[in-house]
């Protein structure tokens, strides 16, 4: 039987190790409270939010240029001030086309307490 070599072997373990960690801590049961926001990705002119499933508003701004996201940024660290963190957006993803990808998507959550 071949051993594996010494680095290899620490390797494994560490991933081992780490994964044991992580799922050791996603399996809290825990509740959140979720803020979905949706805004046009080519000129930011309107923000959709909805709060927890409970309530929905739709947000006009003043964004003339195209790109311009200092409103949707206003609202998010508005949103961290409150305790919600960023849990997932679609800024990662490209499609190749701007067209077929119109709006920034963000996913915030906070522990309920």
């Amino acid at each position: 039987m071949n051993k594996l070599p010494i680095p290899h072997l620490l390797l494994i373990i560490s991933l081992t190790l780490c994964f044991s960690l992580c799922n050791g801590q996603t399996t809290e049961n825990k509740k959140y409270d979720y803020i979905t926001i949706v805004a046009e990705k080519i000129r930011p002119r309107t923000i959709y939010i909805s709060y927890n499933a409970e309530k929905y508003e739709q947000t006009k701004l003043d964004s003339a240029q195209d790109f311009d996201y200092n409103g949707t940024i206003r609202i998010i660290k508005k949103l961290e001030n409150e305790g919600y963190e960023i849990f997932t957006n679609n800024l990662a993803f490209w499609s190749g086309s701007m067209q077929s990808n119109t709006y920034n998507y963000f996913l915030l959550r906070k522990e309920r307490k």
